[in-house]
């Protein structure tokens, strides 16, 4: 059962889009710190991930290109309509030091097939009982814009 909608304004963004997002079931603190910090990203106070993953978040991103980071994420996805993979580069500056939050990516084939119901039904099925947060990107927060996707913050603490 999704618990809340919010509805925040890509700042800076000339199409001045609008990010949906939702809580899955419950909130926790960590999950609350991440909202927290994810608003303040969205205002571009501050980065969403920490200086190491940066760069190596770029230098992956230069070495393969466009092209390369496709065709990666295509061959993960083989046959299937949805793959959900643990993201590579996770927002680390949004994520509560010590937590027991993890970040995944869903990612589509269709943009069609990538709804709300849709992605409430998957993480009911993967992480039965945990509460997660979910968001799509807009306008240039998007890094990959040829694969609609999704991205899952699941708390597993117990």
């Amino acid at each position: 059962m999704i618990k809340a909608i919010f509805r925040f304004s890509c700042a800076k963004i000339p199409e001045m889009c609008e990010k949906i997002a939702y809580n899955h079931g419950k909130t926790t603190p960590d999950l609350g710190v991440f909202i927290s910090n994810y608003q303040r990203a969205l205002a571009r106070e501050m980065d969403t991930r920490a200086l190491p993953d940066r760069v190596l978040y770029n230098q992956k991103k230069s070495e393969l290109g466009e092209k390369g980071l496709l065709a990666v994420i295509e061959a993960k996805m083989g046959q299937s309509d949805f793959v959900l993979l643990e993201n590579d580069f996770p927002y680390t500056n949004l994520i509560p030091i010590g937590s027991s939050l993890k970040q995944y990516c869903l990612w589509s084939k269709d943009e069609d097939k990538l709804t709300t119901d849709a992605i409430n039904r998957l993480v009911e099925d993967r992480f039965p009982n945990r509460p997660a947060f979910i968001f799509r990107h807009c306008g240039d927060l998007i890094s990959i814009r040829k694969i609609p996707h999704a991205h899952i913050i699941v708390d597993f603490k117990s």
